[in-house]
């Protein structure tokens, strides 16, 4: 059997709405995971990514493309998905009250064993779909003490599958959000399953007086967030650059890890918008960023008239060969649009920008210093890293 150290934290349930977040079953650290469930693998790592979806008409072939995406990732790097939609719900578990050994469908840490929830999960429908992620998320602690989630909409896909998430979490933190020049964006963050985080998340979840609010669930967290005190939000509250997980599809760079499509089914119509994932999620196929950058730096027609030269006003050659002048050109690359900056759009966005957003939080060595940091604490606090951890950070 293969060894994990696990911490768990049972979130007790009088209902689905209360928790007694003050009371958690905290078992031996080195406590072995048994006959674990056939249809649910334990992260190494303790990763696990969330998707979601309620039963509107027009997400649904969008979060299934999105979906797949997320499993295709979470299986290379053996993290483990959550999964909620009108179709399935995976990856929830229940505590049980028995340990039955010869149970295939259990899943036992330490002294306490779990069975997936599915039937009894849903969001509350007399709210905004999106509180539900808050339910979720704190469902999804259940059983994984110390767990990083990543929530991801389900208009956001993993675009750059050469990224471990243990390059971007500081378990220095119990949550990382990014900014955009509204306020912090709820589409995609990441949060450690902890006693705090727990508490924080019920306390949101909890407030009613956001349900009418413009920015609904971000309205709320960013509320809450702002009324911790100082001291409590800089030590359990991370802000990193929205590049590292929050591209939206306009800021898109080869090389950036995901890309949230907010606001596009709506500004691209539903085949619009599942035609724009389609291409993301072929890039999320290649493992060469060069390639990704050799296609938004062409100049070169990728359509019918590829390879077309222009011998008069009426007539083409269609034998053109690269090296030719003559060969049919956009007066830009795709990748032009951005150069200068990334938020470009904003501009025309925020009708009162003069000049694009500029992301506060990203500082030059941001990378480098994210990479390094768990190692820097661990020898400034004479701890000790695996190896395995200490290979993944440096890659």
């Amino acid at each position: 059997m293969r060894s994990f150290s696990v911490v768990l934290l049972a979130c007790v349930l009088a209902s689905w709405t209360w928790y007694e977040v003050g009371a958690f079953d905290m078992d031996d650290v080195n406590s072995k995971l048994f006959y674990p469930n056939k249809d649910h693998k334990r992260s190494q790592h303790k990763y696990a990514i969330l998707h979601m979806t309620n039963s509107v008409w027009f997400f649904q072939e969008l979060s299934n493309l999105t979906l797949e995406n997320k499993r295709r990732y979470a299986r290379k790097y053996n993290v483990e998905m959550i999964v909620h939609t009108p179709y399935e719900t995976v990856g929830l578990l229940e505590k049980t009250k028995e340990c039955n050994e010869s149970d295939d469908y259990l899943v036992r840490v330490g002294s306490n064993c779990y069975s997936q929830l599915s039937k009894d999960f849903e969001i509350d429908s007399k709210r905004a779909p999106t509180f539900g992620k808050l339910k979720m998320l704190l469902h999804a602690c259940v059983g994984r003490a110390n767990y990083w989630l990543l929530w991801a909409d389900a208009d956001a896909l993993i675009v750059n599958h050469t990224i471990p998430l243990g390059r971007i979490v500081d378990d220095r933190y119990n949550m990382m959000f990014t900014e955009d020049w509204f306020m912090l964006n709820a589409g995609v963050f990441l949060m450690k399953c902890s006693v705090w985080t727990a508490k924080f998340l019920k306390n949101v979840y909890m407030d009613r007086s956001f349900d009418e609010a413009l920015a609904l669930d971000q309205s709320a967290l960013q509320h809450h967030i702002d009324r911790l005190p100082a001291e409590d939000r800089e030590k359990n509250i991370k802000v990193i650059p929205k590049h590292i997980i929050n591209v939206y599809t306009e800021e898109y760079k080869p090389g950036d890890f995901i890309v949230h499509m907010a606001g596009k089914l709506y500004e691209a119509t539903t085949p619009g918008a599942v035609a724009i994932a389609r291409q993301f999620d072929l890039f999320s196929l290649q493992n060469d960023i060069e390639n990704i950058r050799a296609f938004f730096s062409t100049r070169y027609l990728l359509n019918y008239y590829t390879g077309y030269c222009k011998v008069t006003e009426e007539t083409w050659d269609k034998a053109c060969l690269h090296p030719d002048d003559r060969r049919m050109m956009m007066k830009q690359s795709l990748g032009d649009c951005s150069k200068e900056s990334r938020y470009w759009h904003t501009v025309w966005r925020d009708k009162g920008r003069d000049t694009p957003w500029t992301d506060k939080h990203d500082v030059p060595g941001w990378n480098e210093e994210t990479r390094d940091s768990l190692l820097r604490r661990a020898m400034r606090e004479g701890t000790k890293v695996n190896e395995e951890t200490i290979q993944e950070l440096r890659s």
